[in-house]
């Protein structure tokens, strides 16, 4: 439940041999660019953009990897 409030969606993760696979539903398309970077400015944005959808993909993996006291 938290991992779905950190994500603002769905999250699912699945145990795959040595590997977790964890994907997130929020109904947005993460670091996608949508119209032509023409100019500076536009491009700080999708910048900035990509940060927070980044530092949210983060909170759910600081958060899987601290309950499960994996350090």
């Amino acid at each position: 439940m938290r991992l779905d409030e950190l994500a603002d969606g769905y999250t699912n993760i699945e145990f795959r041999g040595t590997s977790v696979v964890v994907t997130l539903n929020n109904g947005k398309d993460s670091f996608e660019v949508k119209k032509t970077l023409g100019s500076q400015r536009r491009l700080e944005k999708y910048r900035q953009r990509f940060r927070e959808e980044l530092e949210v993909i983060l909170g759910v993996f600081d958060e899987v990897l601290t309950k499960d006291n994996l350090f």
